[in-house]
């Protein structure tokens, strides 16, 4: 198995390890900040975000993979999104409809006014 070695956020060196009971002594006699289980995705120099529990490459997420309830929420999250985007659509179509169909009524009323011989101003 291999882990990852972690100071400061950033991954330092990449491990092989028999098993992950050696992580603590290796941790303490080292004074590593982390040593993480990981897979080959991992290289140094990649950023570990200790909150999220992933590592990132150039502000990319590449371990671990998106789990399917991640992917869910951030589809809900998207979906939400453009509805939020659909209704600001429909609210300036509506108003464009609205402001069109106040002109149109304008000119209605001067053609009305005309075909009765009268003026418009």
């Amino acid at each position: 198995m291999i882990a990852a070695v972690v100071n400061t956020n950033k991954v330092e060196n990449i491990i092989v390890l028999d098993s992950t009971a050696a992580i603590p002594a290796i941790k303490a006699a080292f004074d590593y900040e982390y040593i993480i289980p990981v897979d080959e995705s991992v290289q140094v120099g990649d950023t570990y975000d200790p909150q999220a529990g992933i590592f990132m490459r150039d502000g990319v997420r590449i371990y671990p993979e998106i789990s399917d309830k991640e992917k869910i929420s951030a589809l809900e999250t998207e979906n939400i999104e453009l509805n939020a985007q659909i209704t600001q659509l429909e609210n300036a179509l509506c108003e464009m409809d609205e402001a069109n169909a106040e002109r149109m009524a304008a000119i209605e009323d001067a053609l009305c006014e005309i075909d009765a011989g009268g003026t418009t101003v």
